[in-house]
C-alpha cells in the first residue's frame, strides 16, 4: 500500500527519468514502480517505492534518496482509493512502452507530464483538478497520444 509519502517519492523519481530520458536504468526503474503499484495489496506501509529501488544496481547519485528509509511519528495516511492506483499503473504503462521504444523525446514529454501528478494527488485529496488536465495532460495528448488517461478525467 502506499503513503502520501510515497506519492512525493513517485514524483522526485518521475523528475529524475525527465532529466535523464537516455538512462538504460530508466526501463528498470519504472518496471519496479510498477510492481509496486500493481502491489496495491502488500503488507508494506511505508517507503514502498525506495525500497523496491534499493535492489536496482547501477542507479546515479540523483537516487540516493532510495537508500535512506522515512521513519514517521505517527501512523502515515494510507492510499486505498483506487483510482490513484490505475491512474498511477496506466502512467508507468505508457511510460514504460515510451522507454521500450527508445523514443528519447516521447519518454522525456510524458516524464515532464507526469512528474507533477504524484504532487498534485497529494495536494487534492487524491483527485485532479481542470487545471492539470487543461495543460499538462492536453500538451501530451496533442504530440503523443490522443486517448492517455481519458478514461480517468472525471
Amino acid at each position: 500500500m502506499l503513503t502520501v509519502y510515497d506519492l512525493y517519492d513517485l514524483h522526485w523519481i518521475f523528475t529524475n527519468i525527465r532529466n535523464h530520458p537516455d538512462d538504460p536504468v530508466n526501463q528498470i526503474i519504472v518496471s519496479c514502480i510498477l510492481k509496486v503499484i500493481r502491489n496495491r495489496n502488500s503488507s508494506e506501509e511505508t517507503n514502498a517505492f525506495r525500497n523496491a529501488l534499493r535492489a536496482i544496481d547501477g542507479l546515479d547519485a540523483s537516487y540516493s534518496f532510495v537508500l535512506t528509509s522515512n521513519v514517521y511519528t505517527y501512523y502515515p495516511f494510507i492510499i486505498k482509493d483506487s483510482f490513484v492506483y490505475d491512474i498511477l499503473s496506466e502512467s508507468c504503462s505508457e511510460l514504460e512502452n515510451a522507454i521500450c521504444l527508445g523514443n528519447i523525446d516521447r519518454v522525456f514529454d510524458l516524464a515532464d507530464t507526469l512528474h507533477n501528478l504524484p504532487i498534485v494527488l497529494s495536494e487534492n485529496n487524491l483527485s485532479i483538478p481542470n487545471r492539470f488536465w487543461k495543460v499538462d495532460i492536453q500538451s501530451y495528448r496533442k504530440k503523443w497520444n490522443a486517448k492517455f488517461l481519458k478514461q480517468f478525467k472525471k
